[in-house]
């Protein structure tokens, strides 16, 4: 081969070496840069549950609506309340202009412009199984039941008849089916006269035992998480009773994964039954104020609720003031952070402090 032949080989296989080490091209210096897509993390199967006691709008909250935004009630307290995504109250009254007291020491009912408060606190589920839902007839609580609706608050525990009063609320939240159902005890005043029927508004009552575990086996098959609020118990007293304990169990045992209770106008303690939370009492939330202070004593449940149930639970100490709730803080946190972990301890319920909030472990 000639040495010319030679050298232009050498020349070309040179080439194609440099060219099969060098880097494939890049994007010209100066120009748009390829976008890199990143794709959105799927929604997490959990939400964020707050729950509160008793909440009256009638009397001193309806005076001072009278005067005051709705904002006023519940302004000490709405950022925590807002967090939620579900937002759990126990409404103690009807809420309407028309009907008549019924007999009895005490009968509430405030006027329509009270629920505005409810929507402005982020309160959207309520229950209506308690003894003053009725305390002003059937056209009041049905005007109740249209008031929700139309301000889109979801409720549990009473209805137009029994069938809807029994289904409750189902919801969906962050991919979560959640089935809530509420009952009331039987006390001195309203069964049966307030018992929902086939064609009767009115609510519904636990210890209509065969009843009350048929529903919530119902549930159980329409959702992944089950709540049951119970308006039980012995009012203004620390101290859970037997029918609470046996309720709330059976309860749990049927497919609850979380008990909600309220009525005794005090806080109470929280038991972990077969892992799953029996709230005794939340307490009240907003009311009058009592000559009572015990009475003005509570706390806001926080719990992260997902397709398995409670996956974790906090408690916020707040006191109730003048028909306006507020943390309680200094002097009154640590009071009533005492008063709440000694209720627990009562349970033997593990808990830890996490600044003003108790943390409830299990």
């Amino acid at each position: 081969m000639k040495r010319s032949g030679i050298a232009a080989l050498t020349i070309v296989l040179l080439l194609l070496f440099v060219i099969s080490c060098s880097p494939p091209p890049g994007p010209v210096s100066g120009g748009p840069e390829e976008p890199t897509l990143t794709p959105e993390p799927p929604p997490p199967s959990a939400f964020d549950l707050i729950a509160v006691g008793d909440v009256m709008l009638d009397q001193l909250t309806s005076e001072r609506l009278r005067y005051y935004d709705p904002e006023y009630p519940f302004a000490k307290i709405a950022p925590l309340l807002k967090e939620g995504a579900l937002v759990f109250a126990n409404l103690e009254g009807p809420i309407s202009d028309r009907g008549k007291a019924e007999q009895k020491l005490f009968a509430f009912c405030a006027a329509p412009f009270a629920v505005d408060a409810l929507t402005a606190a982020g309160i959207n589920l309520v229950s209506l199984a308690n003894n003053h839902i009725r305390d002003y007839g059937v056209d009041a609580l049905e005007d109740t039941l249209r008031l929700l609706e139309e301000h889109g608050i979801a409720y549990a525990g009473a209805g137009r008849d029994e069938e809807q009063a029994r289904k409750g609320a189902l919801l969906e939240i962050n991919g979560v089916k959640t089935a809530v159902l509420a009952y009331s005890g039987i006390f001195k005043h309203g069964y049966p006269a307030w018992r929902a029927g086939p064609e009767k508004a009115g609510t519904i009552f636990y210890p209509e035992k065969e009843q009350f575990i048929a529903d919530i086996e119902s549930a159980r098959q329409r959702a992944d998480v089950v709540i049951v609020s119970l308006h039980w118990g012995d009012e203004y007293t620390y101290q859970v009773n037997r029918e609470q304990r046996e309720t709330g169990r059976l309860a749990i045992e049927s497919g609850a994964d979380l008990v909600l209770g309220h009525h005794s106008h005090t806080p109470q303690g929280i038991e972990i039954y077969q892992g799953k939370p029996i709230v005794y009492s939340l307490g009240n939330f907003l009311f009058y104020p009592f000559a009572e202070s015990y009475c003005n004593e509570s706390f806001v449940l926080q719990a992260r609720i997902g397709k398995g149930g409670v996956e974790g639970m906090r408690l916020l100490p707040v006191l109730l003031g003048e028909s306006q709730p507020y943390p309680a803080a200094g002097a009154e946190g640590e009071r009533m952070r005492s008063l709440i972990t000694g209720m627990l301890d009562q349970f033997k319920t593990a808990w830890a402090l996490d600044g003003d909030h108790i943390v409830v472990e299990w």
